[in-house]
């Protein structure tokens, strides 16, 4: 899937995001979900460990109520939201595939 990602492509831009938050962007036919939480941003592929599936049923839903895990909508997995690593559900010790990125100002890239 990596192949298909450009480096230096602009994702979003850091205000883009609240904290904690992520948006879901597509890209080169992926799914990624740019993540912010605790003043750290991160990208993942948007696909639960478990079953292949996109973590959001629904646009921009991806933590939970407490806003202190990312969620799979399909199975109830919970996720770190800096690191990725699945800590509760079907795939736990596995985690989401993260994605290089940079910060060029207040704008994300592909790194």
């Amino acid at each position: 899937m990596a192949a298909c990602l450009t480096p230096g492509t602009a994702l979003c831009r850091r205000d883009d995001l609240d904290d904690p938050g992520a948006l879901e962007i597509r890209h080169g036919g992926a799914r990624l979900i740019v993540v912010q939480s605790a003043g750290a941003v991160r990208c993942f592929h948007n696909r639960c460990p478990h079953e292949g599936k996109p973590l959001n049923r629904s646009p921009e839903r991806f933590f939970t109520a407490d806003e202190r895990h990312l969620l799979c909508g399909w199975h109830g997995a919970l996720f770190e939201p800096v690191s990725g690593r699945c800590i509760a559900g079907a795939c736990t010790g596995k985690g989401l595939s993260p994605i290089a990125i940079r910060l060029d100002g207040e704008t994300i890239r592909l790194a």
